[in-house]
């Protein structure tokens, strides 16, 4: 059961998480944002299905037609991808399948960070066994000949097609619970705007019953388990197409698998990221989960962590079980599942050097977003009485206040990784998302996407950090910037 201190009244005041006073600008943003993206997803799965990952291709051919209407129809009729009945079968078949292996399969009890209204909830932690039980059913299924290794490859539009519905469906079931059936009241927010509160949700936590939980589920499950299996689709068709795998397409399978695992023999950890500890459920992590995190990057707010390092210290844990409370505390390296489509369309034969400077970046980000979570993890456990780097960990022991008027312990770590900037972690995080760009070599533009949107989700997430966090910590979040002056790069920003 969720774990509470006192029976709550309704929230009330000013409490930190998302905007409650929304302008006019942010509407119009609202509705770009819930018109936009789906067709992003759809003109970057044309411009790899007819156009070899050309995103300008097919731009340049509506021009040499005048974009009249008849161009633009038969672009749409003959290029666009189509609703088919076995993507659809497909699709909600494994997203049941998921459901089931999240529901029955043994699970660990983890907590998430005490929500502004002053809950503690659980959450099923089992999704490393359920992606082994799913890895071996589809390796010993395409073995046995039950489906293709590459049917993923072979029905992505209309896999397409059906995570749009279910992303949509989702969206408006969410937004509907939240007034009819809410999981918990006091942690909903309204804006005073139905759009924006369709894109960025009201409820903080909606669930069935006590543990069967909307964000955990979604962003997990159908998501990230599918990640690899989506890679490994991806290379089995380029092995039907020419005959062998690349050692771009392998070094690919294997970055993106090593990040996969790691998320998931970690999941707790998860559970105290911005995704489940900030952001509500709407659109930014219903349709992000079931679309944008499978077929394109991570979700818009995504997953990820959030953007400081601050430790919640419970009174009801003993100080080795104290929940953390911060952000970067297991920010996920988004896997970009275009880059195993651009392979697949685009095989790309690297050179031994090059092969070993990817992989050495890769490998090196990957080993600083590891140590500095790890640093964090020591002094969560520890509460502060551990060594950094050889030295005693430098700590400000922080307050703040939840809706019921409770008042809660933090720690915000200033030394080792967290004494160079504030965001260290996400330092590795853009050098992983460099050297999987690498991997698919400069013929194309496309699956560079993936870093300039890493880069601008990153920036943008410290920015948003440090309102939440001063709102509230207030004086301590200005002592700790006093300390720890640099958000990303000592010198730089």
């Amino acid at each position: 059961m969720a774990v509470k201190d006192t029976k709550l009244k309704a929230q009330t005041g000013a409490t930190w998480g998302r905007d409650r006073d929304i302008s006019t600008l942010t509407v119009l943003g609202s509705i770009f944002i819930l018109t936009f993206c789906p067709t992003l997803t759809f003109w970057t799965w044309i411009s790899c299905t007819h156009y070899q990952c050309s995103i300008f291709e097919p731009v340049f051919e509506l021009a040499s037609n005048n974009f009249s209407s008849d161009a633009i129809r038969d672009f749409i009729l003959t290029k666009a991808p189509q609703y088919t009945y076995d993507g659809f079968k497909i699709y909600f078949t494994w997203l049941f399948f998921q459901g089931i292996l999240y529901a029955v399969l043994p699970a660990n009890i983890g907590y998430g960070q005490r929500t502004p209204a002053g809950y503690l909830l659980p959450y099923k932690v089992n999704g490393l066994l359920a992606w082994f039980v799913t890895h071996t059913l589809y390796l010993g299924g395409s073995y046995l000949g039950w489906w293709d290794p590459a049917i993923v490859h072979n029905n992505w539009g209309g896999l397409l097609m059906a995570a749009n519905v279910y992303g949509y469906f989702l969206t408006f079931f969410a937004f509907a619970k939240a007034y009819i059936f809410p999981s918990h009241p006091e942690d909903r927010k309204f804006s005073g705007s139905w759009v924006y509160d369709l894109l960025m949700g009201i409820e903080m936590n909606p669930r069935f019953g006590q543990l069967w939980d909307f964000k955990l589920f979604h962003n997990g499950r159908p998501g990230i388990v599918a990640w690899t299996l989506i890679n490994l689709s991806f290379a089995a068709a380029q092995y039907q197409k020419i005959g062998y795998v690349t050692n771009s397409m392998i070094l690919l399978n294997i970055l993106h698998a090593t990040y996969v695992l790691d998320f998931f023999y970690n999941e707790d950890w998860y559970l105290r990221t911005i995704d489940i500890a900030h952001d509500h459920f709407g659109f930014y992590l219903a349709w992000g989960d079931s679309v944008w995190l499978p077929f394109m990057v991570r979700p818009l707010s995504a997953p990820q962590s959030l953007n400081t390092i601050s430790f919640l210290i419970n009174p009801a844990y003993s100080p080795t079980r104290a929940a953390i409370h911060t952000s970067s505390s297991h920010f996920h390296p988004t896997q970009y599942t275009l880059q195993s489509h651009y392979l697949a369309r685009n095989p790309v034969d690297l050179s031994t050097p090059y092969f070993i400077l990817v992989t050495i970046i890769g490998f090196s980000g990957y080993y600083i977003f590891r140590a500095v979570n790890n640093q964090k993890d020591l002094v969560r456990t520890m509460n502060g009485n551990c060594n950094i780097w050889g030295k005693p960990a430098n700590v400000i022991r922080t307050q703040y206040t939840t809706s019921d008027g409770k008042v809660h312990r933090s720690l915000l770590l200033t030394s080792g990784f967290w004494g160079i900037s504030r965001h260290f972690n996400y330092v590795g995080d853009l050098a992983i998302s460099l050297a999987m760009c690498m991997t698919c070599g400069f013929g194309h533009i496309l699956p560079y996407f993936y870093i300039v949107y890493m880069t601008i989700l990153l920036l943008h997430r410290i920015a948003r950090d440090d309102t939440r966090c001063r709102g509230k910590y207030g004086k301590y979040w200005d002592d700790y910037c006093t300390v720890v002056p640099w958000k990303l790069l000592p010198y730089v920003y």
